[in-house]
């Protein structure tokens, strides 16, 4: 006969369970948008899905995206259950294909999803190609010359980089370069290249290279002859040795990249200083000896040597040297405003000269804008460069230089060579104040931190222009006849 079980107090209780935790989930659609530099995409809606009967807010924050794009609503905004966010982009200076975060957060919960924007720069006929120096660190942002400093960095108030004393090994640095100039029009960069294996070799193999958006912008090798050699511009067969070398090493390890630059087919290499070089019949005798080490590589390379300088005029024997000209050095020691030293009308003078000659040998003519030049902050004590203002008299508009630069001589001039073709010095060489990667946004001012207050400005009127060049740059080029 059975018995019943009693359970008293000393055995285990159950408890009852516990409710599932409140969460939610974040969903948008489209997962993806798209527009073009100076549009707004259409709005993509970003909904909160409460889980387990939540009911709270979530704070939304938007990320992802460089400087140059902006969300409506701005980055932060509040969701609530039931009640939708519809969210724009608008991508005023800044191009290429980003993830886009929409972070939301509610207390200790945290959730995010993400879709895909993307910027496309406004069609141009033009290649546009901009010296680009992949050099900087924070320790060495001012590097010594002959006295360690920026001009920019001397002003009163100092007008730094919008993204500060940079690290160029940093991939968010290199993407936010890349937006800002694909953006412009800016579709090629001139990366300097001294020697193998130093430091702006490693840093263009390791991190230009290597930069998710390489893809959006070609490159052409910036071959610096003068700091190879130390500015000795006497050529010698071990210099051509050691040139021809250097090039073998170029075509290995650069001109098969996806992104390197090609016209008609042969990789790009910009030769610098090639004007100081002598004697001629040792030019010669480099540009032939480079030509036969590429073919013997695979390569018919195409070489733009720099030899437009308005100073001295053409010389069909040192031209015809070449694929292209262009010129690095379109300052060439101008002093003041341009409305005062008849700089722009001394090289529509001399670009006629220069194109001439070159058409006549087959030889195309890129011609060179650059926006100014002040070399203070680095040779203060060892040089005294006039400055060259940004501005063509102290009441015109910042920037009115570069632009009657580019409407007047670049643009026009680029439209006679094969490839519609022109060369901006630079993008970012802060140390010679000729860049135009854009700068913090300062009031004008004539003044610095030297002991006149003005020895380093030269009386000029400087400003923090934010992205006064890059706009200037879009601006014209879609203006442009061609």
């Amino acid at each position: 006969m059975g018995g019943l079980l009693l359970f008293n107090g000393c055995g285990t209780s159950l408890s009852a369970p516990q409710p599932p935790t409140p969460d939610f989930s974040i969903a948008i659609s489209p997962s993806s948008v798209s527009t073009q530099v100076g549009a707004i995409t259409s709005p993509v809606t970003v909904s909160l899905n409460a889980v387990n009967g939540f009911t709270g807010t979530v704070t939304v924050t938007v990320s992802g995206f460089p400087l140059g794009i902006d969300s409506s609503p701005a980055s932060s905004f509040i969701l609530s259950p039931g009640a939708p966010q519809r969210v724009t982009f608008s991508a005023r200076t800044a191009a290429g294909t980003f993830s886009v975060a929409f972070q939301g957060a509610s207390g200790t919960l945290s959730h995010n999803s993400n879709i895909t924007l993307t910027v496309t720069p406004r069609p141009s006929p033009y290649l546009v190609s901009a010296s680009y120096y992949p050099w900087y660190t924070p320790s060495s942002f001012d590097y010594q010359e002959c006295f360690n400093g920026t001009l920019r960095g001397d002003l009163v108030p100092a007008q730094l980089p919008i993204l500060g004393k940079y690290d160029s090994r940093q991939q968010d640095v290199v993407t936010q370069q890349i937006a800002w100039s694909t953006a412009a029009g800016i579709n090629v960069w001139d990366l300097e290249w001294v020697m193998p294996n130093d430091f702006l070799d490693n840093t263009i193999q390791s991190t230009v290279l290597t930069n998710p958006h390489i893809g959006d912008i070609r490159f052409a090798m910036f071959y610096d002859y003068a700091i190879r050699f130390n500015s000795d511009d006497n050529l010698t067969p071990d210099k051509i040795a050691t040139i021809v070398s250097d090039f073998q090493y170029l075509a290995a390890h650069y001109f098969s990249h996806p992104s390197y630059l090609k016209l008609g087919g042969k990789p790009v290499v910009f030769f610098y200083s090639s004007l100081a070089l002598n004697p001629i019949s040792e030019i010669q005798t480099m540009v032939a000896s480079l030509r036969t080490a590429m073919s013997d590589v695979g390569f018919d390379v195409y070489l733009i040597g720099d030899e437009y300088y308005a100073l001295v005029p053409p010389d069909p024997a040192r031209i015809g040297n070449w694929d292209a000209i262009f010129g690095y050095d379109v300052y060439v020691g101008y002093a003041g405003y341009s409305d005062d030293n008849g700089y722009l009308a001394f090289h529509s003078t001399m670009y006629s000269q220069y194109q001439a000659v070159a058409q006549q040998l087959g030889v195309d003519f890129i011609p060179s804008v650059m926006p100014g030049f002040n070399d203070r902050g680095v040779r203060r004590t060892c040089a005294n460069n006039p400055a060259l203002a940004r501005r063509t008299s102290a009441t015109a508009t910042e920037g009115s230089v570069f632009t009657n630069f580019l409407r007047d001589l670049a643009l026009p001039y680029a439209n006679n060579t094969r490839f519609k073709m022109l060369h901006i010095t630079t993008f970012n060489e802060w140390h010679e104040d000729t860049q135009i990667e854009p700068s913090v946004v300062t009031a004008p001012t004539t003044n610095d931190t030297s002991a006149t207050g003005a020895q380093y400005t030269q009386g000029l009127v400087y400003q923090g222009y934010g992205t006064t060049y890059l706009d200037i740059l879009r601006d014209e080029l879609s203006k442009a006849k061609h």
